[in-house]
């Protein structure tokens, strides 16, 4: 509960980036609205890795729940800036320097959370059971994604376009915030199983290659999960081919996106643990590779807003199968007392490196061959590369989780 409500503090930025671009950058200028908001929106991914390492080794140190609360905390001060920070209009660039300045605080919360609570849930879950706490953690992530889209849809119907713009699109913002001590109270009472290292410990050459190695790895098993996560995104805000979704369809879509996600996440992981977490992550790449092509070719010649949703969470929910298996093979593959480092470093990495970038990507692939649906073509390629990172991966040895 608490993660969910952690992420969901970030994806409302991304639901509402276009009501935040209008209220806090200049527009109609050459320097202008559009560069500020691809600066706002690509520092809460390139903060990310620093709050990795940062917060990854505060949890290896001192335990899993304190550096929980210190991104709760973090995400939910973002929040309440982005609320409260006054127009444009009213303080000029200052508006667009705080928004900037709260969206990195929270990518560097939120690169440090995967790690820190990932590690948490697999840890004092059964041993026997590994993928399934990690499935908590991607459903945790589609929920946010859900209720985002559902704030969205509700605020699109009952409000004015005029008072949505104004100060409607802040409501969520200001909600989140007030969750701060649900968030404390919920963090403070997990119990930890496993202790903190105390103290600094020195890693060997061989062990830094090796921790180095792995996180290679994992950063390309991310890049199959990460990439059709976000080119979803932009397919839902920008469709595959044609003019974008209204307002309604698009928060109705998102929110379609986050219920796949959490329930794909909740039957990957228990599914990993029966038979096998390698064998769940293999099906859901290979899935997602050969269903994505034709799906975006059906949008691109179909334009119903149901079959839209339908199809695009479609595609979510089969790469969700593969998250929680994901976070957990990478999560055994690092010792304790590096282990969330390792996850948040990988997870943060792989994010900032092709999750950011991917609309980006989708956007040039479509303009450059007229086809919104070639954009599927870096998803296959994503999912063909994760596998090749997996096989590398699978020769380190595991460790123990309890």
């Amino acid at each position: 509960m608490a993660n969910t409500l952690e992420f969901f503090d970030f994806f409302l930025y991304a639901m509402f980036a276009a009501y935040i671009g209008r209220t806090f950058f200049p527009q109609g200028t050459a320097f202008g609205g559009t560069l500020l908001s691809l600066a706002t929106f690509a520092a809460g991914y390139l903060s990310r890795p620093l709050g990795a390492l940062t917060l990854g080794r505060y949890a290896d140190r001192r335990g899993r729940r304190r550096a929980a609360l210190v991104t709760g905390s973090l995400v939910t001060f973002g929040s309440i800036g982005i609320a409260v920070v006054p127009s444009f209009d009213a303080i000029g660039l200052w508006a667009s320097s705080l928004v900037l300045m709260c969206r990195m605080i929270q990518g560097f919360a939120i690169g440090g959370e995967l790690g820190a609570v990932s590690a948490l849930l697999v840890e004092q879950g059964p041993a026997n059971r590994p993928a399934t706490g990690g499935g908590y953690q991607m459903a945790g992530q589609g929920v946010a994604q859900l209720l985002a889209g559902l704030a969205g849809l509700a605020l699109v119907l009952y409000l004015p376009a005029h008072d949505l713009q104004v100060w409607g699109w802040r409501l969520p913002f200001a909600f989140a915030a007030l969750l701060l001590p649900v968030q404390f109270y919920l963090r403070r009472s997990v119990q930890e199983f496993i202790p903190p290292s105390e103290g600094k410990t020195r890693r060997s050459l061989q062990e830094a290659r090796n921790w180095l190695t792995q996180a290679l790895c994992a950063i390309g098993m991310i890049f199959g999960g990460t990439v059709p996560t976000y080119v979803v995104v932009y397919v839902a805000a920008f469709g595959v081919s044609g003019g974008p979704p209204s307002p309604s369809a698009s928060f109705a879509t998102a929110s379609a996106v986050g219920l796949a996600t959490m329930l794909a996440g909740l039957i990957g992981g228990a599914i990993a643990d029966k038979i096998g977490i390698g064998k769940v992550i293999v099906a859901a790449r290979i899935a997602t590779a050969l269903t994505v092509y034709p799906v975006f070719a059906l949008l691109s010649a179909y334009h119903s807003p149901i079959v839209s949703a339908a199809m695009i969470s479609l595609v979510a929910a089969l790469s969700a199968l593969g998250g929680g298996p994901t976070i957990a093979f990478i999560l055994r593959k690092f010792p304790a007392r590096h282990r969330a480092t390792g996850l948040a470093f990988s997870y943060a990495t792989g994010v900032a490196l092709f999750g950011g970038t991917a609309p980006l990507i989708a956007a040039a692939i479509a303009r450059a061959t007229g086809s919104g649906r070639a954009t599927a073509l870096y998803v296959i390629l994503a999912a063909l590369v994760a596998l090749i990172a997996q096989a590398r991966l699978e020769r380190s040895p595991d460790h123990a989780m309890r």
